[in-house]
């Protein structure tokens, strides 16, 4: 008798390939009803930080320590109220926990971290499209969703091995689903979708190599 196959994860970059496709095959949004907010055709320059700055979004060891995620959900909801508040906070955001500078690990290795994030994207999914596109951001979500096997930091580069496990992946396809589906319900533009889908595969390229 023939053993049973187990099915080998897919390759690292094959994720990002297919976020890259999910991205490029969005469909047309319907007409927007009054003046568009993502008419300026500078957004999507913003989507490589040239023109808008970068927002630390900081959550403390006290939020993360306490389990309770309301405070940090509420503050999230309010970029996705309007599609202004979208438009003007796409890929403006850089991750932050404040209270760990003498903690031994590198963020990533640190789980209570992890389950506090995950926790908060079960109710907030959206964080490509407000993540600033660069490697260090994506590799801090990388980190946060799957498990770090190994974690090398090479002066401010954190390169992180990671676990492909099928929750994890799962959880992964939700938050790129989540956010071509506010780019639906905001009216954004195929061209932003299709800029941001190149700017993370680029990004998720560099932390997976």
């Amino acid at each position: 008798m023939n053993a049973k196959h187990t099915p080998s994860p897919p390759p690292p970059h094959k994720l990002a390939d297919w976020l890259h496709q999910q991205f490029l095959q969005r469909a047309a949004p319907p007409a927007y009803d009054g003046p568009s907010p993502w008419a300026d055709s500078n957004l999507s320059s913003a989507l490589t930080r040239a023109v808008l700055p970068t927002i630390d979004l900081t959550f403390t060891r006290r939020e993360v320590e306490s389990g309770r995620i309301g405070s940090a959900v509420d503050r999230l909801m309010a970029l996705t109220d309007t599609p202004m508040a979208c438009a003007q906070n796409m890929s403006r955001l850089r991750l932050a926990f404040s209270g760990y500078n003498r903690e031994p690990h590198e963020i990533a290795q640190i789980r209570a971290i992890a389950h506090f994030f995950q926790a908060i994207t079960t109710q907030w999914p959206y964080w490509m499209h407000f993540l600033s596109p660069q490697a260090d951001n994506m590799a801090t979500l990388l980190s946060l969703n799957f498990n770090p096997l190994i974690v090398n930091v090479q002066g401010e580069r954190v390169n992180a091995h990671i676990e492909l496990s099928e929750p994890a992946i799962a959880n992964f396809q939700t938050m790129a689903q989540a956010t071509i589906n506010l780019h639906n319900a905001m009216a954004a533009p195929q061209h932003i979708t299709q800029t941001m889908g190149s700017q993370l595969r680029h990004a998720l390229c560099l932390v997976l190599a």
